[in-house]
């Protein structure tokens, strides 16, 4: 009979201890693992960190170009025209056909506000007339 006691405690024992390497290995498992999401969550605010300077990057990169291409073009023309006869001449009849359109709309508004004012004067007298 004490055999057979000292049996069950001895694969009760046994049966304990594969118990606890199992926890001690899974609870291992956990920290382990708890260690590795604490590197990749790291990880992925670092990456997301780095995409968001990029765009902010780009973004600005983008808005400021223009202005300096716009600045490089003006400046190469206004080179070009003070610089070489033909620009010159080019731009002088530029600003000519640009002025020739200001005074040729100008006289037409001239004209059509004249014609609008002496309709007025028409039917005033028309009115006046009754």
């Amino acid at each position: 009979m004490q055999i057979m006691e000292k049996l069950g405690e001895k694969q009760a024992q046994a049966k304990n201890a594969r118990t606890e390497r199992k926890l001690e290995g899974a609870v291992g498992r956990g920290k382990d693992l708890q260690k590795e999401k604490r590197l990749l969550r790291d990880q992925l605010d670092r990456t997301e960190d780095q995409q968001r300077n990029l765009e902010r990057h780009m973004v600005r990169k983008s808005v400021r170009r223009p202005h300096r291409l716009r600045w490089l073009i003006i400046g190469g023309l206004v080179t070009w025209a003070a610089g070489t006869e033909d620009g010159r001449r080019r731009i002088g009849a530029m600003v000519d056909g640009v002025m020739e359109r200001d005074q040729s709309r100008n006289i037409r508004l001239r004209a059509e506000a004249t014609a609008e004012r002496i309709a007025q004067r028409a039917r005033e007298a028309t009115d006046r007339s009754r």
